[in-house]
């Protein structure tokens, strides 16, 4: 059994606990180490700290809680697969709620991953979630806008 987590991209400690370490393992490795028991997870990943820190004195986890997106029936994987759909799914899947052909303001924002223009990759979903961020502002915006004239007309002094 090796003690190297290949794959791993990185591990690092939980913000707000010093107990806690949350680490991302990518590619064919993460389909592995899905496949792999909890029992052989925690060794392979204790062993791969302690060789990491040059000590043996590490315990063993108590429990470990991991994510198996891949082989779980309902996500079918943990990032957007285009391929089959084309180029232009992102756009669509990042259409508000009604849609921008729509003279209704939205009410329904889509951030994420497979809305942005670089699916699968965490700085898609960022800027997804800053692109729909500036949305939000321009529909907040409009209607400040909006409320204002309307104010205005209805308090307006008739000539």
């Amino acid at each position: 059994m090796s003690t190297q987590v290949d794959g791993l991209s990185r591990l690092c400690e939980h913000p707000g606990s010093n107990c806690v370490l949350s680490g991302i393992v990518l590619g064919e490795h993460a389909v592995q180490m899905e496949l792999d028991n909890d029992a052989e997870v925690i060794e392979i990943l204790t062993q791969a700290l302690r060789q990491a820190k040059g000590t043996k004195c590490i315990p063993y986890p108590i429990r470990i809680a991991r994510s198996k997106w891949r082989i779980d029936r309902f996500t079918c994987g943990s990032a957007a697969a285009h391929e089959a759909a084309g180029p232009d799914l992102s756009l669509v899947l990042a259409d508000p709620v009604p849609g921008p052909a729509s003279s209704v303001t939205p009410a329904l924002l889509f951030a994420g991953e497979a809305t942005s223009s670089k699916p699968g990759t965490v700085q898609g979903a960022a800027l997804s979630g800053l692109r729909e961020a500036e949305r939000l502002l321009d529909v907040l915006e409009k209607r400040e806008e909006e409320s204002k004239c309307r104010i205005k007309s209805e308090c307006s002094l008739p000539s």
